[in-house]
């Protein structure tokens, strides 16, 4: 009798829940047939070097660890054995899988399971998530995560508001990103009712979920080399990231390849429709969507890197929902009906943009790996060494046989017995021993698409012949 119950609730919830099961379902179908072959990021490469070795003070991966990522992908990959598969395969489990935490928020959210259904559309087919769910990186699986909390924290928060602080450290083990939208949205429900013990509590919570992958993290590498690799990233963070010049400019190409213009167009009409209108989901609901936006907006405009457009993804899930609101209240017709034909048409595009820049990026070997293939190809490690910059990674992970050096990391004794030095920064020549002279005998370049490797579209070689400065 018991098993019929369970089996009857089971087929209860299969039931209920049919046709976002079919969205997630093809999801991850689209999401295998695009699976990236390439370790194209150089964080990439270092996740997989991870796999095998976990050591943040030489950057397996870089602070602050990802230690539950790695945890992950090494699970995966003990079954597959293959890096980039192991990697790939679980940016598209759960890039897939989010779609059902994203479709319980939301219908928790608006009251509406039709659109819900209608915003778990828009959200797989978003270029930005698909092309994620694609690549061998943490920005998905740390969306999945962020996603579940989400759910449970606007549907169980008050009741459970230590449990979820406790949860929001531990996700952060995943991908530390989204730290201010984790932060922000535990602050809607700490603060409802100050209370001193509440917030110690709370506080205590959060910092045991923390200790959870960073103890592991630093016991690994050990307490000098963490530190050091915090001090290392946090400098490189205010040094490059937060420095990009024209961010607003680099944000707005951002978006368009990430979402498109016709999506960002109907965010910006349903934002604007909800604040004019005063039509809003729900003083509490709104609030929930407009912490979440605003709470990792600000950041990204002032701190995060600019020349990749995964740093947008954190904001898919909010665009999404707050594109099918109007939906439930415009009661004007024609406006109504103008704004379905819209959505219905935004949605088409966001298959075609998303299925583009998929097609195009299976087309083409990115540009940092076409030239470690054409180094391996035409030279030989007998006597080539590799001067590498912003492909050492690559060279490091797809052409391990040849001598590798970082920028300012050669010295003369590494050299003497070579004759051809491979370098991908012209101004790299200024490190070559003074005693020796460098003539150009061959220059290369690799281009890719622009859309898809935004941060390094195009990679130059310049190869060397060394001589005897005498």
């Amino acid at each position: 009798m018991q098993f019929t119950k369970k089996g009857l609730k089971i087929n209860k919830f299969f039931e209920e829940n049919r046709i976002i099961l079919i969205i997630f379902s093809s999801a991850f179908i689209l999401r295998l047939i695009f699976l990236s072959p390439w370790l194209e990021d150089w964080d990439s490469v270092q996740f997989a070097f991870a796999l095998h070795k976990f050591d943040i003070s030489i950057n397996q991966p870089h602070a602050p660890g990802y230690f539950f990522y790695i945890l992950m992908g090494r699970t995966i990959n003990f079954l597959v054995k293959n890096d980039t598969l192991s990697l790939t395969l679980l940016s598209a489990i759960l890039g897939s899988l989010s779609v059902i935490p994203f479709f319980l928020l939301v219908k928790k959210l608006l009251n509406n399971k039709a659109v819900a259904i209608i915003s778990s559309i828009i959200f797989i087919f978003i270029p930005i998530g698909w092309m994620m769910s694609e690549v061998a990186l943490t920005n998905m699986p740390g969306l999945f995560f962020l996603l579940v909390f989400a759910y449970l924290l606007f549907s169980y928060g008050q009741k459970n508001i230590f449990v979820l602080c406790f949860a929001g450290g531990l996700i952060l083990g995943v991908r530390f990103t989204e730290i201010p939208i984790i932060i922000s949205l535990l602050l809607i429900f700490i603060i409802k009712d100050i209370n001193f013990k509440k917030i110690i509590s709370c506080l205590i919570a959060f910092a045991g979920g923390l200790c959870l992958w960073l103890i592991p993290t630093i016991y690994l590498t050990g307490i000098k080399g963490s530190i050091n690799s915090y001090k290392w990233i946090a400098g490189y963070v205010i040094s490059h990231d937060s420095m990009l010049g024209h961010r607003l400019e680099k944000l707005f190409n951002l978006l368009t390849i990430s979402y498109s213009l016709p999506l960002l167009t109907l965010v910006l009409f349903s934002y604007f429709y909800i604040f004019f209108t005063k039509k809003n989901m729900g003083k509490n609901n709104f609030r929930f969507i407009l912490v979440w936006t605003f709470s990792y907006l600000v950041p990204l405009i002032l701190v995060y890197n600019l020349e990749v457009p995964r740093y947008t993804l954190p904001l898919l899930p909010v665009f999404a929902i707050i594109v099918s609101y109007p939906l439930l209240t415009l009661k004007n017709k024609s406006l109504s009906f103008l704004y379905k034909i819209f959505l219905v048409f935004t949605i088409l595009f966001l298959c075609q943009q998303g299925l583009s820049q998929l097609k195009r990026s299976r087309s083409q070997i990115p540009p940092t790996i076409a030239a470690t293939q054409y180094v391996k190809d035409n030279y030989s490690p007998l006597n080539t060494i590799v001067l590498s910059s912003y492909t050492f990674r690559q060279f490091q992970y797809y052409a391990p046989e040849f001598q590798n050096f970082y920028a300012e990391k050669l010295t003369p004794e590494k050299i003497n017995q070579k004759e051809i030095v491979v370098i991908d920064y012209s101004g790299l020549k200024e490190n070559l021993p003074q005693q020796y002279k460098a003539e150009i005998i061959e220059t290369k370049q690799f281009t890719g698409d622009k859309d898809i490797y935004s941060r390094i579209p195009k990679v130059t070689l310049y190869f060397l012949k060394l001589s005897d400065d005498i």
